[in-house]
């Protein structure tokens, strides 16, 4: 009797821990700026940066990846590299640029070689996918951005969505081998394109 009461108190303790950690679970919605003509939903406990009317970043790291972003090909990794070594599951985030270069209809050879010019480190890009970003038909392409340096990669799961004036890439960036998780998939599902 003693070990079934033990066995229960142990499952309600669970069951209570799991409640309590996903209640504290809260999301913001990015507002529209120049940089980035859309609204998403991201994880509470991340940062934005607006970078000028370039680009926008969202992250726990939004600072450090807003550095790495702006630099273009030749960024300098020394920080992210460190993120993704000491805390990987933060080193993760939402990136959006708009850009004249950029083709929904482009192959993957077509699209690394405007994403090489726009991202920093050596880029690898899968094949496109027709796909969704929120209320807005794109093409889909996964692949990753990588130092040559250090080797240090980081994934990323991209949208290009076809829009006037400009083309724009939605990517969710992540320190795992794939980032097709629930965190890419309900700021995918948010995405309102303005």
């Amino acid at each position: 009797m003693a070990a079934t009461l033990v066995a229960a108190a142990a499952a309600l303790a669970l069951v209570a821990m799991i409640v309590l950690n996903h209640q504290g679970e809260t999301w913001e919605r990015y507002k529209t700026s120049s940089a980035a003509p859309l609204t998403f939903e991201y994880p509470g406990d991340w940062t934005v940066r607006t970078h000028q009317d370039l680009f926008a970043v969202a992250s726990p790291h939004a600072t450090e990846f807003e550095k790495l972003f702006v630099a273009g090909p030749a960024a300098d990794w020394t920080t992210v590299s460190q993120i993704v070594s000491d805390e990987p599951d933060s080193a993760a985030g939402l990136y959006v640029q708009v850009s004249d270069t950029l083709d929904a209809g482009g192959t993957s050879e077509q699209m690394k070689a405007k994403m090489d010019a726009l991202l920093p480190g050596q880029v690898d890009v899968g094949r496109p996918v027709p796909d969704q970003a929120g209320n807005s038909p794109a093409t889909r392409f996964d692949g990753a951005l990588r130092d040559p340096v250090t080797g240090t990669r980081l994934g990323f799961v991209s949208y290009v969505i076809d829009r006037e004036p400009k083309t724009m890439l939605v990517m969710y960036f992540c320190a795992k081998a794939t980032c097709d998780d629930a965190t890419q998939a309900r700021i995918r599902q948010s995405v309102h394109v303005s």
